[in-house]
């Protein structure tokens, strides 16, 4: 049996080159079998508990996000 675990929904629409994001709401995610980065699970379940998610606006792409922007940041990706 697989532990469900606390999340969040995000609306993520693409602009141009762009990604916009909004969390939606609060979720319970139930792990698919080998199709999640375990790193990046541990990393967005420590932020949803510790940063107010309703601050992100944008899902970026690559590494060229300054930190000081960043909401959290996984591996060629960033949530501003």
């Amino acid at each position: 049996m697989r532990t469900m675990r606390s999340g969040l929904f995000f609306k993520i629409q693409r602009r141009g080159a762009e990604f916009d994001a909004r969390g939606l709401l609060p979720t319970a995610i139930i792990p698919a079998e080998g199709i999640r980065d375990k790193a990046a699970e541990i990393a967005l379940e420590a932020a949803f508990e510790k940063r107010n998610w309703n601050t992100v606006t944008r899902l970026v792409r690559g590494e060229e996000v300054p930190e000081d922007r960043c909401w959290l940041r996984g591996q060629g990706w960033c949530l501003t």
